[in-house]
């Protein structure tokens, strides 16, 4: 559902696919294990390069690391692109240590849930903080349905599923440490800084390419485009961004027709 907008924006002439997140069902705890399974998802259905790789946020540093290893793996990745992807993040309990884990995670998540929307979730963490575990989730689940920002008939025990996917990935994220990777890569920016970000990304946030020219032998093509964090996937945002990841892409397939017109055995996308 996340990309649903936005492949409307793409060329018809290229299938796009998406990747359903099953982090809860794969016991996957490593963005490392994530992008494997991913690999062999993706080289199921299209067994040869080359690949065009993407994603947005946390979904950015996955493709980034599919990218790695199709590389490491002798394939060719003609393109990875990450849509609002900081190349690291700040832990999110740092500076918290005085709340409980579960208070400040569920805190987070439904922010982000709200920011997905348009919308702030309207509860202060301390008063969440001073409630039974049980009644954490009961209050945030009320809360969200009161401020309309999941369905009606939303359980407790899929917020709870929900919590431990999220909870998982975004320690998977925090753990994460990129290593070098020599193949084209393009990030596009959402010109408007969300709260959240700066507490997510701090100082990375004044670098236009995010943190990921260090971690790249090839320099990083950035390209900005209107909204937040959520946002620049939401219409009409949305439909800037496709089309300059639609120009992305065709530059990409471009670059590689050209390198191997020349005569050149293509390399593009393998480990710097």
């Amino acid at each position: 559902m996340a990309y649903h907008d936005l492949a409307q924006y793409l060329s018809a002439e290229l299938p796009v696919y998406a990747l359903q997140n099953h982090d809860s069902v794969c016991g996957s705890l490593t963005i490392e294990d994530m992008a494997a399974q991913y690999v062999a998802a993706i080289r199921s259905i299209r067994p040869d390069a080359p690949y065009l790789l993407g994603g947005s946020s946390m979904g950015g540093t996955v493709a980034f690391e599919m990218a790695r290893q199709l590389s490491a793996q002798g394939q060719e990745v003609a393109l990875v692109a990450m849509l609002d992807t900081p190349a690291r993040v700040i832990p999110h309990l740092r500076g918290l240590e005085t709340y409980s884990a579960l208070a400040v995670e569920l805190n987070l998540m439904a922010s982000i849930i709200a920011s997905g929307q348009g919308k702030e979730f309207k509860m202060k963490l301390k008063d969440l903080d001073q409630l039974a575990p049980a009644e954490q989730i009961e209050c945030v689940l009320q809360k969200l349905r009161e401020q309309q920002l999941v369905p009606a008939n939303l359980g407790v025990s899929s917020l709870q599923q929900a919590l431990a996917t999220f909870t998982k990935n975004l320690n998977a994220l925090e753990r994460y440490e990129p290593r070098r990777y020599g193949g084209p890569v393009a990030i596009l920016r959402a010109t408007e800084v969300s709260p959240n970000m700066k507490e997510t990304a701090a100082e990375l946030c004044d670098d236009p390419a995010f943190g990921w020219q260090a971690y790249c032998a090839q320099p990083v093509v950035v390209r900005w485009v209107p909204g937040d964090h959520a946002r620049m996937n939401m219409e009409p945002n949305v439909s800037v961004a496709g089309a300059e990841l639609q120009r992305r892409i065709e530059e990409a397939l471009e670059s590689r027709l050209e390198y191997q017109s020349g005569g050149h055995r293509s390399s593009v996308g393998r480990s710097g």
